[in-house]
């Protein structure tokens, strides 16, 4: 259950990331990235050069003049565009909650038994069904037809009289 909370928030975090563009010009960024402030090691981004050309990838190391990667290198003077990969805060806590109540449903149906919407769960069939005692049915009185005598108590009156 451990490894499997760890994967689901690991997909989760992984999922809940963002490309965020870094604002400023070519020459801003390339100035911010020389002097060590806008990138680090461990950074994922994706840098669109001068020539139009998109490099994805995670920093290694960030040189007077170049940006490295595991295969790639690009040149400061070249970069255009900066986007780098940030976690989504929104997003993973809207994750991380509905995994929570996901594993509590679950939790819920293994340790208490789900009830299908359906209606109330079948029991199978009792094997040896006892028959009602007598005592406890209850008479029901048989419905008998009531007769009514009724006569006017005058004659503009609209009252009438009724025996049963």
């Amino acid at each position: 259950m451990k490894r499997l909370t760890v994967l689901v928030l690991t997909i989760c975090l992984i999922g809940c990331t963002t490309l965020q563009p870094v604002p400023g010009s070519p020459a801003a960024l390339q100035q911010r990235i020389a002097s060590g402030e806008l990138l680090k090691r461990g950074d994922h981004v994706d840098i669109r050069t001068k020539d139009g050309r998109t490099h994805d990838f995670k920093v290694t190391s960030v040189g007077a003049s170049t940006i490295d990667g595991k295969h790639e290198s690009i040149s400061i003077d070249q970069v255009a565009v900066v986007q780098k990969r940030q976690i989504s805060a929104g997003k993973t806590v809207l994750a991380v909650g509905l995994i929570v109540v996901v594993a509590a449903v679950v939790t819920a149906c293994v340790v208490g038994g789900c009830r299908g919407s359906a209606g109330p769960p079948s029991r199978p069939p009792a094997r040896f069904a006892q028959p009602t005692p007598p005592q406890l049915l209850l008479p029901v009185p048989s419905p008998t037809p009531q007769v009514q005598t009724c006569t006017d108590t005058g004659s503009e009156s609209t009252l009438r009289r009724c025996e049963t």
